[in-house]
């Protein structure tokens, strides 16, 4: 969890954000507009696509139903926004417990699902179009009650209260701030100072290492960070 408070203490996220944007006290540097642009780079650090932080890790469980191949992915009915799957099973059993037989599902692009008509028969692939995961086989009445976990990355909740901070290492709170600045500045109209500062935050991201090097990590997924680019692999 990050020490510095969105705007309270000493130091913060929008007093030190005043401070890299040179103290600027015109109409546009509300406590609005700094929420804006902190949550903003908060989101972007978090994407699975810039840094993959073990605390964004998260999972959903689908319960099948038979002769239904599509379930919602949206942030109202999961709980939470999902940027990334890092792998999706299938749970052949109505509970998940350790001795339950397990199957992975395998990525497709939703025209695999459009050139095929589908067959009754236990999950085997999946597709994401926008908010819709669609599965291949449609579970049928013996597949009816198993489970589909979803594993993935989700975005952080936003930065509200004065006293709310990251949920991620300490670490990240400059490089957090760094982002924000980049993002001010460009909106601002300062596109050169923009650029050298997004190098800075770049740099700061690139110096922290990956969850992944914590040994007997394994990051063997797919991700869908955008869904339309997914790859057609073999079984």
């Amino acid at each position: 969890m990050g020490t510095m408070q969105l705007d309270s203490g000493t130091p913060n996220f929008r007093d030190t954000l005043d401070m890299l944007l040179k103290g600027r006290s015109d109409a546009v540097m509300t406590d609005a507009h700094r929420d804006f642009w902190l949550n903003s780079a908060y989101r972007h650090m978090c994407l699975p696509s810039v840094h993959r932080f073990r605390e964004m890790h998260a999972s959903y469980t689908i319960t099948l139903i038979s002769g239904d191949n599509d379930y919602t992915l949206d942030e109202t009915t999961v709980g939470f926004k999902i940027t990334g799957i890092r792998s999706i099973y299938n749970i052949m059993a109505t509970a998940d417990t350790p001795t339950a037989q397990k199957r992975r599902l395998s990525p497709r692009d939703i025209r695999w699902f459009d050139r095929r008509t589908l067959v009754a028969g236990p999950p085997t692939n999946y597709a994401i179009e926008g908010e819709t995961i669609f599965i291949h086989g449609v579970p049928s009445a013996a597949e009816a009650g198993q489970l589909v976990r979803v594993r993935c990355w989700r975005e952080p909740a936003a930065l509200s209260a004065t006293t709310d901070t990251t949920v991620v290492a300490s670490y990240f709170d400059r490089p957090l701030v760094k982002g924000a600045q980049w993002m001010a500045e460009r909106d601002l109209g300062y596109r050169d100072r923009a650029e050298d500062t997004k190098q800075e935050y770049v740099a700061l991201l690139n110096e922290a290492p990956e969850d992944g090097q914590i040994e007997g990590e394994n990051w063997d997924y797919q991700v869908d960070v955008n869904p339309s680019a997914q790859s057609e692999a073999p079984l």
